[in-house]
This record gives C-alpha cells, structure tokens and sequence, in this order.
C-alpha cells in the first residue's frame, strides 16, 4: 500500500512557498544575498570560495565576518518581508565597496567616482522598480493582533 507521505519535511515546503511568493527580482535578490552571506562565511575557513569585489577577496576575518552578516540580514529581511530589507537591497553596494575600501584602502579618485555611479544607479533602479512595480506590495504585511 502507497501512503501520500511528503518528500521532503514541512519546513521545506513553507521555504518554498515564501520563494513563491516573491516578485522575480526580489527572489534572485533575496537568494544572492543569502548565498553570498554563506559563502563569505565559509570563505574564512576556504578562500578559494570567497566571493570577490572587482577582483579582491575580503580576506580580513572581522571584515568578511561584517561582509557576510551584511549579505545575511539583508536576505532574511527579504525573506521576513521587512521593508528594511528592500531598503538593505537597494543599498548594497554602498556598504559592499565601504568594506572593500576598509580591506584595500581608498581608490583612485576615478575608480570611486565609477564606484559612486554604479551604486547610486542601483540605488536608483531598486527605488524605481518598487513604486513603480507591485513588488512593493511583497513587503506589505499587516500586522493582526
């Protein structure tokens, strides 16, 4: 006799189904950052993991430990629909190249400019997509007491 008997713990369908949930774009934000948290964190024990920042591993425990937390909170908050992870992940980039800077030390005038540009644009774009968008609406959840 065949028992319908899930394959995979209840726990694991309730992760899913919050993936579900999730606008496109706020899904491959939420799982990067969570990934890149994980692998940050693993990196300190197997560099050869690390991800890298225009070619530069954060190499210093302390700051991959900052970098990983920073990858960590910004995905949970996605996960947890808190509207400070969507202002985690339309900021990212500016508290991404802030460690880089504290590993490497301050750039070229040029290379921080571009830096400045690019992590303005994505601010900007984030900005745009959640007003103009119903990915908004994912963060949304009103609390029932």
């Amino acid at each position: 006799m065949h028992t319908n008997k899930p394959m995979y713990p209840n726990f694991f369908y309730s992760i899913n189904n919050r993936f579900e949930e999730m606008p496109v774009l706020i899904k491959i934000v939420c799982g990067a950052t969570l990934i890149l948290g994980v692998l940050q964190l693993v990196a300190i024990v197997f560099p050869v993991v690390s991800p890298q920042i225009e070619g530069v591993c954060i190499s210093n425990p302390l700051l991959a430990i900052l970098m990983s937390l920073i990858h960590l909170v910004t995905g949970w908050g996605i996960y947890t629909k808190r509207v400070w992870g969507m202002f985690f992940a339309a900021t990212l980039p500016f508290f991404q190249y802030s460690i880089l800077y504290l590993q490497i030390g301050l750039p070229s005038s040029e290379a921080l400019e571009l830096n400045l540009i690019f992590s303005f644009a994505w601010l900007l774009f984030w900005g745009a997509y959640y007003f103009l968008s119903n990915a908004r609406k994912y963060f949304n959840v009103e609390n029932s007491a």
